[in-house]
This record gives C-alpha cells, structure tokens and sequence, in this order.
C-alpha cells in the first residue's frame, strides 16, 4: 500500500514540474543532395522510459522550406 502512495506522489510531482517549453525548427528538405518539395516532416520527442510523443508535422513548401 505505501509503494503505491509513493508511486502516486511521484507521479503527481512529475506533473507538477512539467514545464511547457517551445521549439521552433526551421529548414530545407534535401535527399541524396537535392531540394525535396512536398515532404512530409515530422518532429518527434525521444523519450527513455515512455512512448516517444509526435511534437509536430508539416510538409515542406514548394520552395522546400519547412517550418513548424
């Protein structure tokens, strides 16, 4: 019973201190060296212990910047 209040307690602290934080990624999309229009580009977080989250997508524009 107590492992499982201080597993609650951890959890709920984790929470607590989650901050939200901003990323802004710029670029150009290239492939074996060439502009690649129309990609679709997906921003991911690596996470050690839980599923990775999907931060963002996009797809480049016809100039192949991207932006999310």
């Amino acid at each position: 019973m107590i492992s499982r209040v201080l597993i609650a307690v951890a959890v709920a602290a984790t929470v607590l201190e989650a901050e939200k934080q901003d990323v802004t990624v710029m670029g150009t999309v290239m492939c074996h060296g060439r502009s690649l229009a129309y990609a679709h580009v997906e921003l991911w977080e690596h996470d050690s212990l839980d599923p990775d989250d999907l931060l963002a997508s996009t797809v480049s524009d016809a100039s192949v910047a991207m932006k999310t």
